[in-house]
């Protein structure tokens, strides 16, 4: 997949690819306004275009991957990135990639990026809460703050990064925390790993999990992921949807309340799909914390634990190395 050269700078200045896939960052609507617009409808070349000083930290090309929601994002557009990231990761003229997002999904493609690319150099995603056509959109600051993230030595080797509103965190623990505000993303507990203000950038953690080419996970080849449900449980909810969703899947998510907790009738039906060695994996509906239940998904939220059950369907259907593989990453 070729890149379109959109700027062209000194050959000292570092080499950025953008792979543009749409969102609210490309969204156009009503003058002024937040809400009643249309996502994906700006191209990358428009966007860059209302960016000052790009020229003066990077040489971007750009790829409009797609332009789309990314409620609308699906696995072909997942492998588009990874194929297109590892097409030129081995030029030694390109030194990172930024990825332009809907904000709603943004972290379940970090999560999966995170455990497929195989890079050691940046990778950024982010997006905007507000569409460029709002007053003061977010947009602008939150893709010039990637391109600088993303040629920041500090940045190399840290996994796929997330940068909004100023921060910077680590794709396995970010999560969207707000429906509305710019500070629309964070991490719980874990908090941010850096973060990056004018051309300063500061990283104070970093994440011990495995990922990019520490991962055991690799999509060559694929075509499709394995399928994977979720059930979500509340007051008195029939448990009879279990039987049936595991019917139509190859494993299950199960969004518990609390710690893992699940009513009687919920605990038999899991017992009986455990019974019948069916894969499947405990998350929790509460914002954060860790489950200490059986076949757990760690500190993973359920779409998050999704992701990873998916990935681990395509090595094995144990639920000893799927229970594994949650403990590790």
């Amino acid at each position: 997949m070729r890149f379109k050269e959109c700027l062209n700078y000194e050959k000292k200045l570092k080499h950025i690819l953008i792979l543009a896939t749409g969102g609210t960052i490309a969204g156009s609507g009503p003058e002024g306004n937040t809400t009643g617009y249309q996502a994906g409808v700006i191209s990358i070349d428009e966007i860059l275009a209302d960016i000052p000083n790009l020229k003066e930290t990077a040489r971007i090309s750009a790829i409009q991957i797609s332009n789309l929601n990314s409620d609308d994002i699906t696995f072909n557009e997942w492998k588009k990135l990874v194929d297109a990231i590892h097409e030129h990761n081995d030029d030694p003229d390109m030194d990172g990639f930024v990825i332009t997002h809907g904000t709603d999904t943004l972290e379940e493609t970090a999560m999966f990026l995170n455990l497929t690319l195989k890079t050691t150099k940046p990778v950024i995603l982010t997006g905007s809460m507000k569409p460029a056509t709002a007053i003061s959109a977010d947009g602008p600051l939150n893709l010039y703050d990637s391109v600088v993230v993303a040629t920041h030595e500090d940045a190399i080797n840290k996994g796929v990064l997330v940068v909004f509103d100023n921060a910077i965190y680590c794709a396995r623990d970010v999560k969207k925390i707000s429906t509305f505000q710019t500070d629309a993303f964070g991490s719980g507990k874990f908090g941010a790993i850096g973060f990056i203000r004018d051309h300063k950038v500061d990283f104070y953690l970093m994440t011990t999990k495995p990922h990019t080419i520490h991962s055991d996970f690799d999509i060559t080849g694929l075509d499709r992921l394995p399928s994977v449900g979720m059930a979500y449980f509340t007051i008195d909810s029939d448990p009879s949807i279990l039987p049936y969703l595991a019917s139509q899947h190859d494993g299950l998510v199960i969004v518990t309340a609390g710690d893992g907790q699940l009513s009687k009738h919920w605990l038999d039906a899991i017992n009986v799909l455990l019974a019948q060695e069916y894969p499947l994996i405990l998350s929790t509906r509460v914002f954060t914390g860790n489950i200490s239940a059986q076949n757990n998904a760690n500190t993973f939220n359920p779409q998050k634990s999704r992701i990873l059950l998916q990935l681990a369907l395509t090595k094995t259907k144990d639920q000893k190395i799927i229970n594994r593989y949650f403990s590790t990453y």
